[in-house]
């Protein structure tokens, strides 16, 4: 059950949506900073904040570090996250 405020951002959003991304355990993104998976520029999708415990990232900096066991929260458009799914998984 996603929290009621997530269905009324979206609404504010428009054609965005929200996404809780896992990150495959095999991720050769896995080690890498946000800037350099490169994944907004290469998707358009953005990363918002990371869940990992003990502490999530909440605003996601450039610098931050993929980790095995990461939830990406993510905004971005309904048609761009296959591409963004399958540059977790294999990195291209």
């Amino acid at each position: 059950e996603r929290p009621k405020i997530v269905d009324d951002l979206e609404m504010a959003l428009g054609e965005l949506l929200i996404e809780w991304v896992p990150v495959p355990d095999t991720s050769p993104l896995i080690g890498k900073t946000l800037a350099d998976a490169a994944l907004r520029a290469r998707t358009g999708i953005t990363i918002i904040a990371i869940l990992r415990e003990p502490e999530p990232v909440t605003g996601a900096q450039p610098g931050d570090v993929i980790q095995r066991g990461d939830t990406l929260v993510t905004v971005g458009k309904a048609g761009s996250y296959r591409d963004f799914r399958r540059m977790l998984e294999t990195g291209a």
